[in-house]
């Protein structure tokens, strides 16, 4: 290099070679000249050293010891199915969710009520007062529904913190847009109700050790004891010869859609046991011992949810939107008792028939009461298995993948795992068929 360089030459010199040496793998006798030229200026050392750090940065977690696992779980392990099957989506977010309890840095940001939580509330309200009124759900006039969902409405917005912040002419039309969507849903949950013979028993059933059902409690050949929790939103419950049959339904606001696939790959257990919950200890609140009919998810949010729509959205149109996802027993008078006079595909169940009246089985999501105890079991077996690898300190940054969904995609610690699509493996999942999935459960 010439003595007689301009200072700002000479600098812009080490920084291209320093640029040009983090683009390199394998160096040559020059690039390890030119790299022994860069370590003798201070800075460029201590670049060049934090540099060699992130190149032999491998992103792995190492297995937690007995000791750290029994301070963070307190010899036992207790916790929500959702947090069962974030485990079975990542260990590593299951690890800094529930075992380190990170939380995100809480920003003061003002937006849009979240709609769909909104509409739960709403729900759960509206149903537990037409239980407790004078008339039922298929009672209840279209016209009575739509006014108690104002009524509803009304008095959760005049407690929102979110009212203080937004002009009066903007509050009104969200207003008006909730209340358009709310009794919507409303609606279609007494529409549901009024086409079969079950009927609502229960809301926000809570299974725990201080809940009205017991929770769901499965024990390690260790010795050591999971503990599942969790809030039920509906029980629908059917008397017939003599036999209580129940179906359980989880209000969502996302887009959740029943699948066996997704339940043998641990990563949708939730409805599986809600229904274990309550067929194994609901006497408590059903004064004996259920039988399953069905578990189901109702979509309470759904496109025509998220904006206002220009042109009138017909009642047909609506209620095909809120048509539930889910598995029902294969059993032709409890499906009649849950809608009766289906004709062709269900507006209300995963049920299709044929001319002659018959199931379309390639077309329907039904199950045996045998393949529901298999399932039960197999949910069992499933979150006794996450348990155990919880426990056994396993906190592999692994996020899933099935070809469309990808765990990270909802994931808040990014940062802290810095896992690369490009440069790391995800855990892939394959799609499983239906009649494959039995056949898996009868072998575990």
């Amino acid at each position: 290099m010439a003595k007689n360089c301009h200072p700002m030459t000479i600098s812009f010199q080490k920084k291209s070679a320093f640029n040009y040496l983090l683009g390199i793998r394998d160096m040559t006798d020059s690039d390890k000249l030119i790299y022994e030229k860069l370590k003798e200026d201070e800075k460029y050392q201590k670049m060049l050293l934090s540099a060699k750090e992130k190149l032999n940065y491998k992103k792995s977690a190492q297995r937690l010891s007995h000791d750290v696992v029994k301070k963070l779980y307190h010899g036992g392990l207790k916790g929500s199915v959702s947090s069962f099957e974030k485990y079975s989506g990542c260990p590593f977010s299951y690890f800094i969710t529930y075992g380190l309890s990170a939380k995100e840095r809480k920003l003061f940001d003002i937006d849009t009520p979240d709609f769909g939580s909104l509409l739960h509330k709403v729900i759960d309200i509206f149903s537990k007062s037409v239980v407790s009124s004078e008339k039922g759900f298929k009672d209840i006039t279209k016209e009575e529904c739509e006014n108690r969902v104002n009524e509803i409405l009304d008095e959760i917005v005049e407690k929102m913190f979110i009212k203080k912040l937004y002009s009066e002419k903007k509050m009104l039309l969200l207003v008006k847009r909730l209340k358009k969507y709310a009794f919507r849903a409303a609606w279609a949950v007494c529409e549901h109700i009024k086409k079969g013979d079950f009927v609502p028993c229960a809301f926000e059933a809570e299974f725990s050790q201080n809940g009205e059902m017991a929770p769901v409690e499965i024990e390690l050949p260790t010795g050591d004891k999971i503990t599942l929790i969790g809030k039920i939103d509906r029980i629908d419950k059917l008397e017939k010869d003599g036999e209580l049959y129940i179906k359980v339904i989880d209000y969502k606001t996302g887009k959740k859609d029943f699948s066996l696939s997704d339940i043998y790959n641990k990563l949708s257990l939730q409805l599986c046991v809600y229904i274990t919950a309550v067929c194994d200890n609901g006497d408590a609140i059903l004064g004996k011992r259920p039988k399953p009919a069905g578990m189901f998810y109702f979509k309470l949010s759904d496109n025509t949810v998220k904006a206002i729509s220009k042109e009138e959205v017909t009642e047909d149109r609506y209620l095909d939107s809120y048509k539930m996802s889910g598995i029902v027993l294969d059993d032709r008078e409890i499906i009649d008792a849950m809608e009766r006079d289906i004709v062709g595909t269900s507006k209300i169940l995963p049920i299709s028939l044929n001319k002659a009246g018959e199931i379309i089985e390639s077309r329907s999501k039904i199950a045996s009461a045998l393949e529901l105890d298999t399932l039960k079991n197999y949910v069992k077996k499933a979150a006794g298995e996450i348990g155990r690898e919880i426990l056994d300190g396993k906190v592999d940054i692994l996020p899933y993948h099935d070809g469309k969904n990808i765990a990270c995609i909802y994931c808040k610690y990014h940062a802290i795992c810095q896992f690369d699509e490009e440069e790391d493996s995800y855990h892939q999942i394959g799609t499983v068929k239906d009649d494959a999935v039995w056949e898996l459960m009868k072998e575990i």
